[in-house]
């Protein structure tokens, strides 16, 4: 029975681990008990986020959301729920959209020569 629970136990980490094969990268995020991870953005969608954002900045918040919902590669069945009950979790200064962001652009070293 003990052997059950170890074996159980690797298979809740199986899904990550094979999405982190698959995709190289992941964002997961776990909030209210709930755990979504998140393939990085492809370069021509951060083009369209940001070229949306340009053109109606009032929705912003619904184009950061959606912008994460077609990258949701676990826990997609929670990601409506989530998104609704705390938007800014996705979408806020801090959020998961800024981290997603961060991974796509990199930790380059930017030098200025004048």
């Amino acid at each position: 029975m003990g052997n059950n629970r170890h074996a159980q136990g690797n298979n809740s980490q199986d899904p990550l681990k094979a999405l982190k094969e698959k995709h190289g990268r992941l964002a997961v995020i776990e909030i209210d008990g709930k755990t979504m991870a998140f393939r990085p953005f492809e370069k021509a969608a951060v083009a369209d986020i940001r070229r949306n954002l340009e053109k109606t900045p009032e929705a912003s918040l619904d184009i950061l959301i959606n912008s994460l919902k077609f990258v949701c590669v676990h826990g997609a069945e929670h990601f409506d729920q989530v998104a609704r009950e705390r938007p800014m979790a996705f979408a806020g200064s801090d959020g998961l959209h800024d981290a997603m962001m961060t991974m796509a652009r990199g930790a380059p070293k930017i030098t200025t020569l004048e």
